[in-house]
């Protein structure tokens, strides 16, 4: 069978539970005579025009195929979302068509939401290719990780006004962006140590009756 995986990428640069779990199914997959495509989100680039690249080092390191989306959507890796319009950027739905069609993908396996549009999806149905969706991150149920704020469980609150609070303490859109840098997790200990921005310091003290703002509400409603 032709399977392709979606995940966020492979160690070093992204660890944890995800990327482990995702990279033993994809080995054994392959070593039970699958042939197996993964894709994941690729690193910042000079350009950043919308495509999908092999990635030839990695595929020599995993045993399969393996491509990147170049301009992916962010990757919202340590808490939340600031700019919601960021997350919802239209691509050339032809890309994905003729990456899945040219691998002649069968079925696709889906690891997280992160870093990938919406297209994707919409191609794949219009293809006829199953899509099978195992998150391992909050991102399948949350845009924040926590799922808890001044004392409220987000299902307890779950309306607009409550997702600006969350937003407003999400990482600026520099933290978001060195996540993609090549070599991110040589960075990783030392982002953990960056302090906090104004906005960040300031919603951490915010009252929870903080007027929403019209801009923000608007693009989390979409």
């Amino acid at each position: 069978m032709n399977i392709l995986h979606y995940t966020i990428g492979f160690q070093p640069d992204r660890t944890g539970g995800l990327v482990k779990y995702a990279t033993d199914l994809i080995e054994a997959e392959s070593r039970q005579g699958n042939d197996v495509v993964v894709l994941f989100p690729g690193t910042l680039g000079i350009s950043q025009k919308f495509g999908i690249h092999h990635e030839r080092k990695t595929s020599l390191r995993i045993g399969v195929e393996c491509f990147s989306i170049t301009a992916s959507l962010p990757l919202p890796l340590a808490s939340g979302i600031r700019n919601p319009e960021r997350f919802m950027r239209k691509v050339d739905e032809q890309v994905y068509h003729e990456f899945l069609t040219r691998n002649h993908i069968q079925i696709i396996h889906v690891h997280s939401l992160m870093g990938i549009h919406l297209e994707l999806f919409r191609v794949a149905n219009k293809l006829g290719i199953p899509i099978v969706f195992t998150t391992h991150d909050y991102f399948g149920l949350s845009t924040e990780p926590n799922l808890y704020l001044h004392g409220k469980s987000y299902d307890d609150q779950n309306n607009i006004a409550f997702w600006e609070k969350v937003a407003v303490q999400a990482p600026s859109v520099r933290r978001d962006l060195i996540y993609q840098l090549p070599g991110y997790h040589i960075l990783r200990n030392i982002i953990k140590k960056m302090p906090k921005s104004k906005t960040e310091q300031d919603a951490e003290v915010t009252n929870s009756d903080q007027d929403l703002n019209t801009r923000l509400s608007e693009e989390l409603k979409n």
